[in-house]
């Protein structure tokens, strides 16, 4: 017979043949159902990341069913000014805060400077978030940071409430509207009058106080109330690594604005200005820290546009030349938004799964409880060689905090006869304060440790205000490297307030004994007094001791 017959029947073979041909194809269907069966069993074990529909679209080929459990939204973005809703129990807004002009993004990016572990911790911080934890934010500044100038002079509701109008405000408020199911902290640690080396002492008494959990981020803007010395942000980082060594750190620049209207009249301000910038940069480099720049942003943006500084530094008249308006810190927020924004959509660029993976690897941040100051000895060597940390001029760890904002049980309110008194002189600037010449003494008691260590802060400004006379009453005499011109021991040290500068900061003062002798029964208590010896008023911000 022909078997290649067209019209030939299969015959007896026909069906065995066809079962023989049907059977491989079910058996591997079989396993491929079974293999993803198996497949998505294991992915119940990872969280998925889902990006709202303005976010970046899964990668072509990537398995969008891959991650099923553990639910949270990613954002597409944090808001800027103009997107971000009202919350007038949060941030205080005028009502044309909409319609200020939006900086282009290209301007923030141009503006910072960010090392690669800096954006992992961002990225870090803005994954717990989404997975609704909690994050912690501190911000120190002075006066421009606390708010002042931001209100309109006739508003009294914001002139109450000027924190409610200051830049971590209003960023506080966007981060909270990106992420609704997440708490967002934040301790505004800005004050006016209070500089760099002046907010160096309040950081230490803060971690070393009655912090139980560690900040995620801690935001240093000192660019209108002055960078302290060469040394002071340095002191800072090391400081903050000391007790947060996972802690994202970030500097904010800006240029001195009050004195660069001076510098056509004094080109020595132009040459300060852009070493110091150059000097906070480079230190900036050398520990990995961010660093982002409001002045550079200004420049860029004046490129394309005439009104740039008039849009991005508002001032009512020269005098608020260091305290911009509302606009000013909408647009601080931006420029913080804008990074944000960056990592989110580096992020949502990643696949599902290495995103998944990287959320659960990050780990809150760690909060050493009580270092030894040598633990941070094999990390970054300073630029200051040879000076450690115990070597800063602050109480690392205070024994007696005497503190005019927060007065403790021991504090004084007041003198025996009342010629001193605590109160403010100014809005949220409180101190000690007389105005009776060779009055009557005020007096603070405090404890030393076996390494005694005083710090002094007071009011330095150019009008109303004299020359006290501090004594210290203790076992030892004492010293302090602002007073080079007294070199015998002494307890006894003449506090000049008055100076030729048109402006008023906070003063901070270390003394340290003479020669430290041994510790003995009784020699650890000591009183601090002071009295006004010329001029007319004299103000006493804090008393510290360890």
């Amino acid at each position: 017979m022909d078997v290649t017959h067209a019209k030939r029947t299969a015959g007896r073979c026909g069906p065995l043949a066809v079962l023989l041909a049907v059977l491989p194809l079910g058996y591997w269907l079989y396993l491929q159902l079974h293999i993803l069966g198996s497949s998505n069993a294991k992915a119940e074990t990872l969280p998925e990341v889902r990006v709202s529909e303005f976010g970046a679209q899964t990668r072509p080929g990537s398995d969008s069913s891959e991650l099923q459990a553990e639910k949270f939204t990613l954002p597409a973005a944090l808001p800027l000014h103009h997107e971000s809703l009202p919350a007038s129990q949060v941030v205080w807004r005028p009502p044309d805060y909409q319609s200020l002009p939006v900086v282009p993004d290209e301007i923030w990016r141009a503006s910072r400077d960010i090392p690669t572990e800096a954006g992992y911790r961002l990225q870090a911080m803005l994954l717990r978030l989404a997975i609704g934890q909690t994050a912690r934010i501190m911000v120190f500044g002075g006066s421009m940071t606390f708010g002042e100038g931001c209100c309109p002079k006739r508003n009294l509701t914001c002139l109450h409430k000027r924190t409610m109008c200051a830049w971590p405000s209003d960023f506080l408020h966007r981060l909270r509207q990106a992420f609704p199911s997440s708490e967002v902290e934040m301790e505004l640690h800005a004050r006016g009058g209070c500089d760099a080396g002046c907010s160096l002492q309040e950081m230490a008494m803060t971690l070393t106080g009655d912090t139980k959990a560690a900040s995620d981020w801690i935001i240093l803007d000192f660019g209108q109330n002055g960078w302290g010395t060469k040394s002071t942000i340095e002191d800072f980082i090391r400081l903050i690594h000391l007790f947060l060594p996972t802690t994202l750190v970030t500097i904010i620049y800006n240029r001195d604005m009050k004195r660069d209207e001076q510098m056509k009249a004094n080109p020595k301000w132009s040459k300060y200005t852009k070493a110091l910038r150059k000097l906070l940069y480079r230190t900036a480099v050398h520990y990995g820290v961010p660093f982002l720049s409001y002045d550079r942003a200004m420049q860029d943006f004046a490129r394309t546009e005439t009104s740039a500084v008039e849009i991005m530094w508002p001032t009512i008249n020269f005098n608020e030349r260091h305290h911009p308006s509302w606009s000013t810190h909408a647009l601080f927020a931006d420029m913080l938004v804008s990074w944000c924004n960056n990592q989110l959509n580096l992020l949502a660029r990643l696949p599902l799964a290495d995103r998944s993976r990287l959320a659960k690897s990050q780990t809150s941040p760690e909060l050493r409880a009580a270092p030894s100051l040598e633990m941070d000895d094999a990390w970054i060597p300073p630029l200051r060689p040879g000076l450690p940390l115990a070597s800063l001029e602050i109480c690392i760890v205070p024994l007696t905090a005497h503190l005019a904002r927060a007065p403790g049980p021991g504090s004084p309110n007041m003198s025996l006869y009342k010629e001193w008194s605590l109160y403010e002189d100014r809005p949220a600037k409180p101190g000690w304060i007389t105005k009776v010449v060779t009055g009557e003494n005020l007096t603070f008691n405090v404890n030393f440790s076996s390494s005694p260590r005083l710090v002094v802060q007071y009011l330095r400004s150019y009008e109303n205000i004299g020359t006290a006379e501090m004594s210290i009453d203790s076992f030892w005499a004492w010293t302090s490297s602002q007073f080079p011109n007294i070199r015998t021991e002494t307890r006894r040290f003449p506090l000049r307030a008055w100076w030729e500068h048109r402006m008023s900061v906070t003063e901070s003062l270390l003394f340290k004994p003479f020669a430290e002798g041994l510790a003995h029964a009784g020699s650890r208590s000591a009183s601090v007094s002071f009295r006004l010896v010329e001029g007319s008023k004299f103000k006493v911000i804090a008393v510290i001791s360890c």
